[in-house]
Order: structure tokens, then C-alpha cells, then sequence
């Protein structure tokens, strides 16, 4: 009787842990599901549009070449925060001085011209917040990474480039991030051709977990569908 008795009350746990852990699961399910089948396209928000990037460009020899491409489409990219964050990929750790610059396309001074400390290889990325810059609504405004050689003769630069806009989300849009959030929101910022949210929200979510795979490989596509193979190729071999 007794026997009878404890194994009735061993299933009884075995059942009530189930239900307690049950959703547990089914959530962390749920996430792995999210990141693994959330497809990323980013769609730019203005077809034909003029390319704008520049450089891309290396130093040195075979053995000792320095890569510097800023992490920006061809064309203006949108944001729709006045700070966003900017991002760039160097393919190894430097001595040189690394400097951010930011400017109105038609202006002859820089909003910014900031020297950022030396970076580790691969993909980094500043938040204008950190310089106490914040864009304005509507202007385009073009902005630099560059590894200084030599002081006297800026011209030896390696300097990579790109442009920011800050627009306002629809309110489609709005509504829509308002109610996601992780990779889904990424996705919901790239189709709607917010680029610089898209790798900010992309990155914000690698530096959280940078061991995670599923991640590194949104933000490689990203990459790939703005012809930066080389950034995206790094993302793949972490």
C-alpha cells in the first residue's frame, strides 16, 4: 500500500514540475524559433538613389594591409533616432589614430571631428550620444572613419565613409516595434529601410551575447545585402 501510495506521489511531482517549467520552455522554444527562421531583407528607402559610400580602404602591403569600410549602405541611410549609433569594420587591430568625423553634406566645418580610442579588429560602433551630438530631422549629413598615418600629410588616410538621415517611422511602423522586440524588431527596421537602427539593434544584441551564432549570421546578412562581404564574412568565422 504504502509502494502504491509513493508512486502515486512521485508522479504527482513529476506532473506538477512539468507544468511549473513547461512554459519555460516552450518561451525559450519560442526564441531559438524567432532567431532561426526570422528572415532579414533590407529594402532601401530610396530606389535609384545616388551611391555615397566611399573608401573601403587598405594600406600596406599583402602581410601587413589595413582594411577600414564604414558599416553603411551605398546610399543615404536612414535612422530614426538623432543619435544613432555608427559603426565600422577594421580587419585588425591598429596603432594608428582612428578618427570619427560627421558633417552636413554642404557644410565646411564637421559637426564632429573626434579622435575614438584604438579598436579591437572586426566590427565596432560609437553612439553619437557618447559626443554630445545629436542630427537634425531631414538633413543628410555624411560621416568618416579614418586611420591616420601621419598627421602632416593627411592624404596617406585610409578613410572609409558613408551618410545618415533621420527620419520619422510611419506610424504603421511605430506601431509594429512598439510590440516586438530582439531579431524580429531588427527585421521590422531593415524592411522598412531604417538601416542604421537595423545594425544597431543587431549589434546591441551580439554584444549581449557574442558567442551566439544565430545572431552573428542576421547581422552577416545584413551585411551581405549591402555589398560589406568582407565585415560579413568575419561575423561568420567568430
Amino acid at each position: 500500500m504504502k509502494s502504491i501510495v509513493m508512486r502515486k506521489s512521485i508522479f504527482a511531482l513529476v506532473l506538477l514540475t512539468a507544468v511549473i517549467c513547461s512554459p519555460l520552455i516552450l518561451n525559450a522554444a519560442d526564441e531559438a524559433k524567432d532567431k532561426s527562421t526570422t528572415v532579414i531583407k533590407y529594402k532601401p528607402p530610396m530606389l535609384g538613389a545616388p551611391n555615397v559610400r566611399t573608401g573601403g580602404g587598405t594600406r600596406g602591403s599583402s602581410g601587413d594591409a589595413l582594411e577600414l569600410t564604414v558599416l553603411a549602405p551605398e546610399h543615404t541611410g536612414l535612422s530614426s533616432k538623432a543619435q544613432p549609433s555608427l559603426c565600422w569594420y577594421i580587419s585588425k587591430a591598429s596603432k594608428l589614430k582612428i578618427e570619427i568625423s560627421i558633417s552636413e553634406t554642404k557644410a565646411a566645418v564637421p559637426l564632429l571631428e573626434k579622435n575614438v580610442e584604438n579598436q579591437a579588429s572586426g566590427i565596432n560602433c560609437i553612439n553619437l550620444k557618447e559626443f554630445g551630438v545629436t542630427l537634425a530631422k531631414g538633413t543628410e549629413y555624411k560621416w568618416f572613419i579614418s586611420a591616420i598615418g601621419n598627421e602632416g600629410n593627411r592624404s596617406k588616410d585610409i578613410v572609409s565613409g558613408g551618410a545618415v538621415m533621420v527620419a520619422e517611422p510611419s506610424k504603421e511602423l511605430a506601431g509594429k516595434l512598439s510590440t516586438s522586440k530582439g531579431v524580429e524588431k531588427v527585421a521590422l527596421y531593415a524592411e522598412e529601410g531604417f538601416w542604421y537602427d537595423a545594425i544597431e539593434g543587431i549589434s546591441d544584441l551580439i554584444k549581449e551575447a557574442p558567442a551566439d551564432k544565430s545572431l552573428r549570421e542576421v547581422r552577416a546578412t545584413l551585411l551581405e545585402q549591402a555589398g560589406l562581404k568582407e565585415a560579413a564574412n568575419i561575423d561568420r568565422k567568430m
